[in-house]
């Protein structure tokens, strides 16, 4: 687990996927500044560079000098989109390894989550990003389940009138690993995700129909992923559903099929996704998931 930040700290804003728009990028840069850190900005924030935040080395060479700043104290991601995917092989794990620090981003970012995990074993946070999120429209809640995070009181509560639903009813303890279903989906069974024995899997998407879900899901129960880990949460599956469409009715029928003959608990309505209220989760952290009283915690 990376040191905890404090008042003061330093914070490097990177772009490692796609670029940000320029007023969302100062809205979030002077959020971070109000907060009482100092910031360090990479120079391709909004610079794009066809549909990239600037050029693999660029974007390469960005992440490893301002992970190997003695100054900065954690790295907060401008906005997911497209394009950590083909860095991945070029990050220096092994700095890492040596100097642990924050990284805070969601969506295109799980993919760094899981392979900064697999190969340094360090602990990173999907969280709120700068432009997507953070400024003048910054969700209450979601700030502060950012900060208690973030600065050694950390939480994972779901917010007041969301329960959780309980799919399938059980205990699990393992450490939490999951993200964007679409962007981990590649990485299972390569070296890029790590050992998910015991692992209490937690996954949310954006954008893509029941069918598309489905076959995800059918994808993970044929590489095995089932097999090993001992709870699955789900989070938010934004615009996946018509208008229409219940989403927790249609996540189960698919979850009907995909989970056939397995015995784990399964929870749905995590606070967890694309969407503003949401909470931070620390990915390689030790949770324990269970329905009896329901509850999901860190331990």
């Amino acid at each position: 687990m990376p040191p905890p930040l404090q008042a003061g700290d330093t914070i490097a804003v990177i772009a490692p996927c796609s670029a940000a728009a320029e007023d969302k990028v100062k809205d979030g840069i002077e959020y971070l500044k109000e907060k009482g850190f100092i910031v360090k900005t990479a120079d391709n924030l909004s610079g794009q560079s066809g549909f990239l935040a600037g050029s693999d080395d660029y974007r390469i060479s960005s992440f490893n000098k301002f992970w190997a700043d003695k100054e900065v104290k954690a790295l907060f991601c401008v906005r997911g989109g497209y394009g950590v995917q083909r860095i991945l092989t070029e990050i220096d794990y092994n700095l890492i390894t040596d100097i642990p620090k924050i990284l805070v981003g969601y969506s295109d970012i799980s993919a760094l989550s899981s392979a900064i995990l697999a190969k340094s074993g360090v602990i990173t946070f999907s969280g709120p990003m700068v432009a997507s999120d953070m400024g003048e429209n910054f969700d209450v809640y979601s700030e502060e389940m950012l900060w208690r995070m973030l600065m050694g009181q950390p939480i994972i509560d779901n917010p007041a009138g969301q329960p959780l639903v309980v799919y399938k009813k059980g205990y699990a303890e393992g450490y939490i690993f999951g993200g964007t279903l679409t962007v981990l989906l590649p990485y299972f069974g390569t070296s890029y995700v790590p050992d998910l024995d015991g692992a209490i899997l937690l996954l949310e998407d954006i954008g893509e129909n029941i069918g598309k879900l489905d076959r995800h899901f059918h994808q993970l129960r044929y590489q095995g992923v089932f097999d090993q880990i001992s709870g699955l949460v789900l989070g938010e599956f934004k615009d996946c559903f018509e208008d229409n469409v219940d989403p927790i009715e249609a996540l189960q029928s698919i979850l009907d099929s995909a989970l056939k003959g397995y015995d784990i608990p399964v929870v749905m309505n995590f606070a967890y996704g694309h969407i503003k209220k949401r909470v931070t989760l620390p990915i390689g952290a030790r949770a324990i998931l269970d329905t009896d009283p329901l509850n999901f915690r860190l331990v």
